[in-house]
């Protein structure tokens, strides 16, 4: 007999089912145990890193690009954390620029998105010098055919990505409350929801059912899932363990050092 169990997740619930998600993926155990894995810079990803390391963090110092405060900027350098590379498993003393170096298609790299649509596009935020991180890095794995895997939460689906990325760019932009940015699309990554996630924790079908909501739901996702009496016994009680998974609070640099031309709605 098939059971129905819906449930609602914050954002930053969704972020931790995403992260445990990620590490159930017979890629990523393969990588852990055999190869590199490079964990990029963003809030989801700082999940995926106590994941990986079993370390509680301050998941806004595993953030580069930040959406905080109402405004698109990014975080202090100064706090910033640096990138997770491990080999085997274990942490790796290498940047993740040279590491990239040695890449093969047995090794899984690791990049949140800031858009995707269900075309199976993602989109980039560019605001760096250079296209930030994946400027560096997208050439590099295409050329030897690693494995991009981009954890996204459902909340970050839009109509096109295609069309916005046509419209964006630093200079082609006249004003901006925030950090001015251009937009790097992908088409062929490995896109991993909340949907992907219980599938791979559990014998389910997932389904998206509403999205928002008001206070700490904002930006939350409702699901519906399907299975046998089994999978939705250990599903529900794995809901119930992440539920009140704190709100994840973002800082961003201080605007009064920042030679960006936004005109930010609060200046510090």
């Amino acid at each position: 007999m098939v059971r129905k169990f819906t449930f609602t997740l914050t954002v930053a619930e969704s972020k931790r089912l995403i992260a445990q998600g990620v590490m159930q993926l017979p890629s990523v155990k393969k990588a852990l145990q055999d190869n590199y894995l490079i964990l990029a810079h963003g809030t989801g990803n700082a999940y995926i890193y106590e994941e990986l390391t079993g370390k509680t963090i301050d998941k806004c110092s595993y953030a580069a690009g930040i959406t905080t405060n109402g405004v698109a900027c990014v975080t202090s350098s100064a706090t910033r954390m640096p990138a997770l590379v491990l080999h085997q498993g274990k942490t790796h003393n290498r940047s993740w620029q040279d590491v990239l170096a040695d890449f093969t298609a047995e090794d899984i790299f690791i990049k949140g998105a800031n858009c995707f649509d269900l075309e199976g596009n993602i989109g980039i935020l560019l605001g760096g010098k250079g296209g930030g991180t994946i400027g560096k890095a997208y050439g590099t794995l295409k050329q030897v055919g690693s494995t991009m895997l981009v954890p996204v939460g459902l909340e970050k689906l839009i109509p096109s990505v295609v069309n916005a990325a046509k419209n964006m760019g630093q200079t082609s932009i006249d004003a901006s409350i925030g950090l001015k940015c251009g937009l790097f699309m992908i088409s062929d990554a490995l896109i991993f929801t909340e949907v992907e996630a219980l599938q791979t924790l559990f014998e389910i079908e997932a389904i998206p059912i509403a999205a928002g909501g008001v206070d700490d739901c904002n930006g939350s996702i409702s699901l519906l899932v399907k299975g046998n009496d089994q999978a939705i016994d250990d599903c529900h009680r794995y809901i119930k363990s992440i539920k009140g998974e704190p709100k994840l609070n973002g800082t961003k640099r201080p605007c009064i050092k920042c030679q960006n031309q936004c005109s930010s709605v609060k200046k510090e």
